[in-house]
This record gives structure tokens, sequence and C-alpha cells, in this order.
């Protein structure tokens, strides 16, 4: 985790360089310096070392692409074709970048992606004037997309109120909207002040040093000054810029309106702006823009809102205050990874990055992976002794484990086979033996008033519970038939005596008979008194459990 960061915004003639670092959730500034370019060099009196630096105006284009929800190898792939395509039309070579936003589209389910691309000549210039002040550039960034991660961190964010950013620079105005914590659109707008110095200008035929000064010091945008201005020379610059200053709000009010073609967010309703950047610092500017947008519009300074206490003397960046948020996200950014990233990186910078993730790791897996077949090689000989030795053993183990296997398998043939003549066996035994034992029994309970029609051997599915069958031993499954024996009688009260009860009697000595093993009687009166019998010689006898079920 980076927990030092650099930014730097580098403007027409000069650049603001802000250093700072984590400190736990928070972010402390430890120096801030503006700088004049002086020579195509930032003069800054301190060592730079790696900054990100931001991009805006002509230099930079914002692009916003609808994919679908695709893997991210794929949505590289489909971004560098979008690149290809855009750098064909520009005519020269493009860096670039991309991030999903954060909301996608609920209608169509598309995610959007952000796009950035720049020209390499913008990005090899800038990189020379940081050289020049022995610094170097870590990634370009868009002014926009530093001052959304500066307002998540020092800004008054809440969660239902959607917000405009509006970063009024020199040569152009940077823009970000912002809904809660989720930035729903980002662009720039090239034209800026200068638009104004132009006006100013051309109207008092001064050079363009002189209208700044002018707009600078003299300059009042607040409609409510309109016929009372504090002199004449305010009120003569107020009515130069006045054919002009309208379009700074037009760039605001646009900005809604793309978002809103882009995210297909139709009922998207602006709360406030924030007004940041050197054009927050003319006066009246905030109160112009309110009444042009109809929404509230206040000064934003974050120089309030972030610790200073590692600076000698603060009083330079509360001076800053508006202007600091590009140079406040861009230090920001690599000390927080869940700061919107998008980081726009010089060919130069790609391959020194390429060969410190990549070529340094491969040479020093390369490097481990030859010590370690030298270390195996010396020690493969002294175990192959042991190798040698140890297949014998495993040898020697294998063969008696197949002659056990082979045992195993005669002895399971030879309990098939004894498994199917004890089946044999049963088939014979139960018809002959167990008809015998029944006609005895029969003969040794069967009251006068009850005589047998029938008795016969037949086969019948079993009714035992299936998950008894292991546990009693049984010698079939549930679905084969087994063979009963199973006799039909008629009953006459001819002693008297209630024919039910005859036969219940009947019944209940048969059961306690244990020439009978497994009893099922049932009784009909139809008119005539009959009933029926049903003894199963293969009832699991052994679980009492079972024999209680089954012997109602």
């Amino acid at each position: 985790m980076v927990t030092k960061g650099t930014g730097i915004e580098l403007r027409e003639r000069e650049g603001l360089v802000l250093k700072g670092r984590r400190k736990g959730a928070a972010f402390q500034v430890s120096e801030f310096h503006r700088a004049p370019i002086e020579r195509k060099s930032l003069a800054v009196h301190t060592q730079l070392g790696p900054a990100a630096v931001g991009l805006s105006g002509r230099d930079l284009i914002l692009k916003y692409t609808r994919v679908p929800a695709v893997p991210d190898w794929q949505l590289g792939k489909l971004m560098e074709f979008e690149v290809q395509e855009i750098a064909s039309q520009a005519g020269g070579g493009l860096a670039s970048d991309y991030n999903l936003l954060p909301i996608p589209d609920e209608m169509t389910g598309e995610d959007t992606v952000l796009l950035a691309l720049a020209k390499n000549d913008a990005l090899d210039a800038a990189a020379e004037v940081l050289q020049a002040a022995k610094g170097s550039v870590e990634a370009f960034t868009p002014n926009s997309i530093a001052i959304y991660n500066a307002f998540l961190m020092a800004g008054p964010v809440t969660d239902e109120h959607t917000v405009l950013i509006a970063w009024v620079g020199e040569s152009s105005i940077d823009l970000a909207l912002v809904q809660g914590q989720s930035l729903l659109f980002a662009r720039n707008v090239s034209g800026g002040l200068s638009v104004l110095d132009g006006a100013i200008s051309q109207t008092f035929n001064v050079r363009q040093e002189r209208a700044r000064k002018i707009r600078t010091e003299v300059l009042n945008l607040d409609p409510a000054a309109r016929g009372n201005y504090s002199s004449s020379q305010e009120e003569k610059v107020a009515h130069s810029v006045a054919a002009v200053a309208g379009q700074l709000q037009a760039a605001l009010r646009s900005t809604l309106a793309f978002c809103q073609s882009q995210t297909n967010i139709q009922d998207l309703r602006l709360d406030r702006v924030l007004l940041c950047g050197p054009g927050a610092k003319i006066k009246g500017m905030d109160r112009y823009l309110a009444a042009g947008l109809g929404t509230r519009v206040e000064v934003w300074d974050p120089s309030n809102d972030i610790d200073t206490s590692l600076l000698a003397d603060p009083s330079e960046l509360l001076d800053a205050g508006p202007e600091l948020p590009v140079a406040l996200g861009l230090a920001m950014a690599p000390c927080f990874d869940d700061l919107y990233s998008i980081e726009i990186l010089p060919e130069a910078v790609k391959r020194r990055r390429r060969f410190t993730q990549r070529t340094v790791f491969n040479i020093a897996a390369g490097v481990i992976a030859a010590l370690y077949l030298l270390w195996h090689a010396y020690q493969s000989q002294g175990l192959s002794d042991e190798l040698v030795t140890a297949k014998s053993r495993i040898s020697g183990t294998l063969r008696r484990i197949e002659n056990t296997n082979k045992a195993a398998e005669k002895l399971i043939e030879s309990n098939a086979e004894k498994a199917e003549e004890l089946r044999q066996l049963t088939e014979i035994a139960v018809p002959l033996h167990g008809l015998q034992r029944t006609y005895r029994a029969l003969r040794r309970h069967l009251p006068s008033d009850l005589w047998i029609t029938k008795i016969q051997t037949d086969r019948k599915e079993p009714t035992w519970q299936p998950e008894k069958k292991v546990a009693a031993g049984r010698l079939h499954s549930r679905r084969s038939q087994i063979p009963v024996i199973i006799y039909d009688g008629k009953g006459v009260a001819v002693s008297g005596h209630d024919i039910q009860a005859t036969y219940q009697g009947f019944v209940t000595t048969m059961k306690a008979d244990s020439d009978v093993p497994h009893l099922v009687p049932q009784a009909d009166e139809t008119g005539k008194f009959t009933f029926k019998g049903l003894v199963d010689y293969l009832y699991p006898v052994a679980d009492p459990e079972t024999t209680k079920a089954g012997g109602n």
C-alpha cells in the first residue's frame, strides 16, 4: 500500500505542487508550493520525485461507451479496439485508460465506460517540465477525476444530493457530476476564464497579462451589483464581459443534459453546485452562476477540511483555498484504494511498470527455478539408492496384495454359489416341510366349529420392512417373491359358542405354536363364516421388533 503521494496541477504559467501522506483514514498535507514555470521547468525548491499530473483542456478527450456486462479481459479488448479506432482518426499516438462508472443502466443492464485519451506529444511535454525539476510522471489523471476524488475525501458529501463540482480554470472548465458518492458524469470544456480575459483585452486594448490582472482585481459578476458598482471602472469591466460570461453558465447547464443522455437518468435533478478553481476567486462568480442555473452555488474551499499540521507555514495553502482540489485529489489517489482511478501512462512509464511488475519478477522466478533445479539434482543423487530399495519393497507388497485380492475374489464367487444353493434349497424346503408342519398344527388346534376347505403352497411378495432385511439375515430382496402356505376354512357354531370367539381362540393358539413361525389370519363373515390363514416360514423372527410388527 502506497502511503505517500504527490499531485501537480500544471497550468500555462505556473504549477501547484501538493505532497501528503496517509494517516489512518485521513490525509496529511506535508508540502504545498505555487511554483512558476520558467524555461519549460517547474521552479520549485524541493525534490519532486514521482508525481501524478492533472490533464485538462485540448490535451484530453473524455469519451463514454456503453458495453454489456462482460469479463475484465473482454472489456480490455473492446477498449483497445476503441482506442485504435480513435487514434486512426486523430492521426497520432494516443495514451489511454478507462474505468466503469459506478451506476449501471437499470433499464438495459449495460455498463458505462469512461474512456480517457491524451496525445503522447502533450504527455511528453508535461513530462519534460517535471524532469527539468528533477521529478518524474507516475501517471496522468483528468482534472475532473481529481476533483471528484478530492470531494470524496474532503468535500461536503451527502448520500441524497446530486452535486455538480465545477472547476473553472484559466483555459478550461472541468466538471464532475456526483450523486451521493457515485460519479455520474465527468467532462472538460475548453475556454474557462480566458474568454473573459479576451473580452477585457479587446475592450480596453490591453495585453493578456494586463487583462488577467484587471479580471482578478476589478471584475465583479454579482447580478445584485448591477447599477450599484463601487466604481465606474468596475462597471466598465463588468459590461465588457457580459456578452461572453454566459458561456460559463452554458457549460454547466449542458453538463446535466449530457449526463442524462449518457446514463439514461431522465429524472436527474441538480441540488447544488460546488465552485472551485481560479474562477471561484472572482467576485460574485458564485451568485452569477446561481442566477443562470437556478440552483444553489457555493464556493468550495477544502483547505479547512484537511490536516495541515505537518506544514511549518500553512498560509500559502490557505491562500490557495478553492484552487486546491485538483492537486489534492491527485496526491490522494495513490494512497487510497477505494478512490476512483484513471491513470493515463506515457510509454516510458508503461515500460518501466512492465519491467518492475513483470520482467523483474520473471527474472527472479527464473533464478529461483535454476537454484531449485540444482538443489533438486543434488538431493536426487542421495535419494536414488533409497528409491531403488523402496521400489523393491513396494513390489513385494504389491504381489502380496494381488494374491490376497485373488483369494478374496474366489471366496466371493464361492459365497455366491452357496447363496444360490441355499436359495434353491429354500424353494424346495418351504413347500414340503412347511406344508407338513402347518398341517400338524391345524390338527392340534382346529376346534370342532371350524374346518379346513383348502390348503396349498403359493408365492407372495414379503411384507417385511426393507431396513430390517440386513440385520435379520434375509436371503431375498423386497421385490422377489417367497414361498408361503395358504389355507382356507369355514365355520359354523355347532357347539353353541360364538363363532368369532371360537375363531379368535384358534388364532391365538396357532400364533403361540412354535411350529408356526409367522401367521397372518383373516376372517370374513358374508352370510357364512369363512377365514383364511397365511404362514410365512421365511419371516425374520430373529428381529423381535420385526416379529412384533408382523405378528398382528
